[in-house]
This record gives structure tokens, C-alpha cells and sequence, in this order.
């Protein structure tokens, strides 16, 4: 009696997902700016913010003056 071949089992390897690995390997290798420049680029912001927000401001009362004269109202 023949005994039947054994044939090696091929076991299912996954790929291992290192995600957080690299994500903090990748943030070891940006240079960050110093708290001068980053406090800098926030006032600039803050700053830009500050000035859109006033002259959207007028354009929108200088908007409002104008339909309230031609009768259309707001």
C-alpha cells in the first residue's frame, strides 16, 4: 500500500502595516520651525484675520446702506 504525498503547507503570510512606525519616523525628520518663527507666522495670521474681517465687515454695511436706500430692504 502506497502512502499518499505529503505536500508542505504554505502558510499565509501578511504584510505588517507599520503606520504609526512611519508616521513617527517621518515626523523625527521634518524640521520644525522655532517657537520666534511659529509665534511670527501666528500674529501674521491673527493679524491678516483680523483686517479681512473688518473690511468684509464695511463692504457688507456699505451693502446694507445701499438696498436700504433703493427701497429694498434687508
Amino acid at each position: 500500500m502506497e502512502r499518499p504525498i505529503k505536500t508542505p503547507k504554505l502558510k499565509k503570510t501578511r504584510k505588517k502595516k507599520y503606520y504609526f512606525r512611519l508616521f513617527i519616523k517621518e515626523m523625527k525628520r521634518v524640521k520644525w520651525p522655532s517657537g520666534r518663527v511659529t509665534f511670527k507666522s501666528f500674529g501674521q495670521s491673527l493679524l491678516f484675520s483680523t483686517i479681512f474681517m473688518f473690511v468684509f465687515f464695511a463692504v457688507t454695511v456699505i451693502a446694507a446702506l445701499i438696498w436700504n436706500q433703493a427701497g429694498v430692504g434687508i
